[in-house]
């Protein structure tokens, strides 16, 4: 599946509420508020291989900079923040 058609598939399920950030594990429940992670981030991605991309709020993929998931999702551990999910992981 390409990316438009991700991002297609994205916006229905947004409107049936069935949309979670990656980051955050929360449910995004306006169009504005969907962005899209890539992991690994674009900074990185030469460093770090090839690209994949989720769904996220944007106020989360702000926070996440250009961490990778797993340094983001160890950084919010160590906060006692709340962790998002990626298929499962």
């Amino acid at each position: 599946m390409g990316r438009k058609e991700q991002k297609r598939n994205w916006l229905v399920q947004l409107k049936k509420r069935e949309l979670f950030c990656v980051l955050c594990g929360e449910l995004i429940l306006k169009a504005n508020d969907l962005s899209v992670e890539h992991e690994p981030p674009r900074s990185r991605e030469k460093e770090l291989g090839k690209s994949f991309i989720y769904p996220a709020h944007k106020k989360c993929n702000h926070e996440k900079g250009a961490l990778a998931l797993d340094e983001y999702k160890e950084w919010k551990r160590l906060n006692d923040l709340r962790v998002g999910k990626i298929n499962g992981r």
